[in-house]
């Protein structure tokens, strides 16, 4: 079995309506695919996944293997807009998963103190 270095990339965006993690996880897929990029096709089964999607903060986590990270940003963007995503973002791209968790639970956390302190105004 190859084992496969991976970059996590956190996505944020903005949408009237909730991205599931299955819409996530078919733009990845579905932007593979158009792509014809042969390594990106061949590397599917090993990098088509969605590893942390919180939708009330409309985040998701995508890993990928490190060799083709550039090549995955650029190919799924335009999927997630397709599927109603507005004024999409990369937050972080980390290596594992709990450099991710560190580098966006402050960002987090601070929506939810804002979103609490207005509700009790």
């Amino acid at each position: 079995m190859v084992r496969f270095k991976h970059r996590y990339i956190g996505l944020r965006w903005d949408s009237e309506y909730s991205i599931t993690q299955e819409d996530i996880g078919d733009a990845l897929r579905t932007a593979i695919l158009n792509s014809g990029d042969l390594q990106l096709t061949a590397l599917l089964p090993y990098m088509a996944s969605v590893w942390m999607h919180l939708s009330a903060f409309n985040f998701a986590t995508i890993r990928c293997p490190t060799a083709l990270t550039r090549a995955c940003i650029r190919i799924v963007i335009p999927q997630m807009v397709v599927r109603g995503a507005k004024n999409l973002r990369i937050v972080h791209v980390s290596g594992s998963i709990s450099q991710m968790t560190r580098h966006i639970a402050p960002i987090l956390s601070a929506e939810l103190t804002k979103s609490r302190m207005a509700l009790r105004t």
